[in-house]
């Protein structure tokens, strides 16, 4: 089985491509699975690290909140509350306690008291240097307060606080620092709510605490939201809905954040996020797998090219295999010129009628590429044991006498015994030849078990050999014999009919009435062939149907030999078409070209003819439109009837004709009697 394998090209290639298309499936499996597996340890370690962050930013705002509830507590925060912030003196007071407070606070960037208006009474800011700034004038600012209002709806005794974040400078301006407000309410001493203490912090140093690709989402004054973290890199994540309390939310196909709702104070949220960024992850898969495939494919590439080696010896090894048999083929047609040519219309029949039952289910599954390859390359060595029977028998002219046809009926078993005694000698021998072996063998047997050879009958007898038997039987009966005439067509049809289930596989004459138009096609044409061609150009000696252009069609005007040549490529294309069962086809391909072909051709000849005074110029123009009408006559066939096996052979046989009797023996007399004339 392996060896039939490497000797298979098609289906070597089509195993390493199975392999190679598994170990591409299994590797991109494994990675997936090894790519998931540390995806999610990934994902398990920044649950941890989220957990963590969590907790550490609760202690944080916790803290701040202190401050702020510190801050309020504060005697003189109360009293010029208390007072309906009318006490300029407290006011005075405060400002500089303020002053004070951010002097020796780096995080507080302002303090503001606001009334319930939203007017800033008192006010200090950071300002730049770390010294503080006490702003007397205070613009009607309102607008930045407005969230922080909306937040505190009463004065309460705790430190109930509203938090956003600040990004802008307290003007509406845009600040370059990230900043926090944490707001608290005022109230008067009936605890009437009169304003907010307000108290705007600055985000590095919690920010600082936040591993790397961690943001906190914040609600900004404006109501929206704003993301913040130490890391300038990572794009905007404004726009992400944390609709859960915990989740995860995809991001990219490698990015994705794993988020929490934390509560900091008083129902307040805020949104701890952490990215997960599997790129470099991905990339290194990606790189091991590159390195595994490029392993991978070194290793399939070697095997390659051992097998592209061993098959290059062993179709070196075929071909002596087949040049010996085929030497030995050749026996009978140098002992004999008509079995030589028995064999190649056998050959063409048997390649036709084995493609024809295939067609049926039955043998569907038996009948492949490689079946038809071998019975070509077989049937020449159908009657190789002919080889052995005497020339006084094989060339006898009359008929042969009951040991006469005793001696001849032997050559089936000399033909299996020199076949065998080939394969025998070889290690590997090919399916063709165990094939060739049956056929010799088994061709005179008969279906109901008649035959000779062996006497067998039915499927005992190999398929090759069943269906040789018709071919045999079809080229015997249609052929001139010394001791009988051919018939026709219709009456070999007629016979081999006759003989279904008897001398003849039911099977084999059902696929051969399905194709019995082809094949007399292919009969016909080797008689027209050897009938015309052969006996002007014996020297083209081969077998084969085919006219191999040579110096005997130039007539030496290159533009007329090059359209010659495009003539004699169609007669050979129809010849190959017509072999392998698909004449008609081709035939109309040919018409069509034809009624192009001739008109181009034949003012190109009459053109140069009547330039150089051709002698001959009218009947050799009368030719022209002789064929022509023919030729006509015959597409309109076509057109009127449609493709038939008839207008197949009349279109063969004139084309045939005018290859030999005009463009071989009439135009090369063109040159000569123009030169003349130009002379």
């Amino acid at each position: 089985m392996f060896g039939q394998i490497l000797r298979n090209t098609k289906m070597f290639w089509g195993m390493l491509l199975v392999l190679l298309a598994f170990f591409l499936l299994v590797t991109a499996y494994g990675g997936r699975r090894i790519y998931v597996g540390e995806k999610n340890g990934m994902q398990k370690e920044v649950d941890v690290k989220l957990k963590l962050t969590e907790e550490l930013l609760k202690g944080v705002f916790a803290e701040l909140a202190e401050e702020l509830h510190f801050l309020r507590s504060q005697p003189l925060v109360g009293a010029y509350a208390a007072g309906g912030f009318v006490d300029q003196a407290k006011r005075r007071d405060l400002q500089q306690l303020f002053h004070d407070l951010i002097l020796t606070h780096k995080s507080y960037r302002k303090i503001v008291v606001v009334d319930k208006l939203g007017r800033e009474l008192v006010r200090v800011d950071g300002g730049k240097g770390g010294k503080p700034l006490v702003i007397e004038e205070i613009a009607d600012n309102l607008h930045s307060h407005q969230f922080c209002l909306a937040s505190i709806k009463e004065y309460t005794a705790g430190h109930v606080c509203a938090i956003s974040a600040a990004l802008d400078d307290g003007e509406g301006r845009a600040g370059k620092e990230p900043g926090l407000i944490m707001s608290t309410g005022l109230g008067d001493e009936q605890g009437q709510w009169q304003g907010i203490l307000t108290l705007w912090l600055g985000l590095d140093p919690v920010l600082s605490l936040l591993p790397p690709d961690t943001f906190i989402q914040m609600k900004c004054k404006d109501g929206g939201y704003q993301i913040l973290s130490q890391n300038d890199n990572l794009p905007a994540f404004a726009s992400l809905n944390f609709v859960d309390d915990k989740g995860v939310i995809p991001v990219s196909d490698t990015r994705q954040a794993h988020y929490v709702k934390v509560d900091i104070l008083d129902g307040e949220k805020i949104v701890i996020a952490m990215m997960q960024d599997t790129r470099g992850l991905k990339v290194a898969l990606l790189q091991l797998t590159l390195i595994f495939l490029a392993i991978l494919s070194g290793f399939f590439g070697l095997v390659a090219v051992l097998n592209f080696s061993r098959n290059s010896q062993l179709k070196e090894l075929v071909e002596a295999q087949r040049t010996i048999v085929f030497s030995l083929a050749n026996l009978s047609e140098w002992r004999d010129y008509d079995t030589g040519q028995h064999l190649e219309r056998t050959r063409n029949f048997g390649v036709l009628l084995t493609r024809e039952l295939g067609k049926n289910k039955k043998y569907a599954k038996i009948i492949t590429d490689e079946f038809l390859n071998d019975m070509y390359d077989a049937a020449p060595l159908h009657d190789l044991g002919k080889v052995g029977v005497p020339d006084e028998i094989l060339l006898k002219k009359g008929k042969l006498t009951d040991a006469e046809y005793t001696r001849m009926k032997r050559h089936v078993e000399m033909g299996r015994e020199i076949i065998q005694g080939v394969i025998d000698k070889l290690d590997r021998p090919e399916p063709f030849l165990l094939m060739s072996r049956n056929i010799a063998h088994c061709h005179h047997e008969k279906y109901d078990g008649t035959g000779y050879g062996q006497g067998l009958k039915g499927e005992e007898i190999p398929l090759e050999a069943r269906i040789y038997a018709l071919c045999d039987a079809y080229d015997a009966i249609r052929s001139r014999r010394p001791y009988k005439e051919p018939i026709t067509h219709i009456q070999a049809v007629n016979l081999i009919f006759i003989d279904r289930g008897k001398h003849f596989d039911p099977d084999v004459v059902n696929a051969f009435l399905d194709c019995e138009e082809e094949v007399m096609e292919i009969y016909e044409t080797h008689m027209l062939y050897d009938g015309t061609f052969k006996k002007v150009f014996p020297e083209q000696h081969s077998p084969e149907v085919a006219v191999a252009w040579s110096a005997d069609f130039k007539i030496g005007i290159e533009l007329i030999d090059e359209q010659h040549h495009e003539l004699i490529s169609r007669i050979n294309s129809l010849y190959k078409h017509i072999l392998e069962g698909a004449g008609k086809e081709e035939t109309v391909r040919v018409l069509l070209f034809l009624k192009d072909y001739v008109v181009e051709h034949f003012a190109t000849e009459e053109d140069y003819m009547q330039a150089h005074a051709y002698s001959d110029y009218a009947r050799h123009k009368r030719l022209h439109a002789e064929f022509m009408r023919e030729f006509h006559a015959i597409y309109q066939q076509l057109e009127r009837e449609g493709i038939s096996s008839e207008l197949v052979m009349a279109v063969n046989k004139r084309l045939v004709e005018w290859l030999v009797a005009h463009i071989y023996m009439v135009d090369k007399g063109i040159v000569a009697l123009c030169e003349k004339n130009d002379g």
